[in-house]
């Protein structure tokens, strides 16, 4: 469909040099995958169907990583149910 894969490094520098050179050659924009009200939000409607799919859930785990989905899942989740605890995880 036209896509051009562009391989960088694994570090989250890399990643941001090589989206910043993009967005100066071609003039993208660039959609941030955490750290951005917006894309909380939307990352909040995984708490939102958590808590519809499973009615007096007690705990909900969500992974860290950048911290995005763990904010919109627990803003979510303790919004429709206040006593569920939600805690982030990451791999050992």
């Amino acid at each position: 469909m036209g896509a051009e894969i562009v391989d960088v490094g694994v570090a989250s520098s890399e990643r941001f040099a090589k989206s910043d050179e993009l967005v100066r050659k071609h003039s993208y924009v660039v959609i941030p995958p955490y750290d951005d009200a917006q894309i909380i939000a939307g990352q909040a409607t995984c708490g939102l169907e958590i808590i519809e799919s499973l009615p007096g859930i007690d705990l909900v785990l969500a992974p860290v990583s950048g911290g995005g989905l763990l904010s919109g899942v627990a803003a979510a989740v303790k919004q429709l149910s206040p006593t569920t605890k939600v805690y982030g995880v990451e791999p050992s």
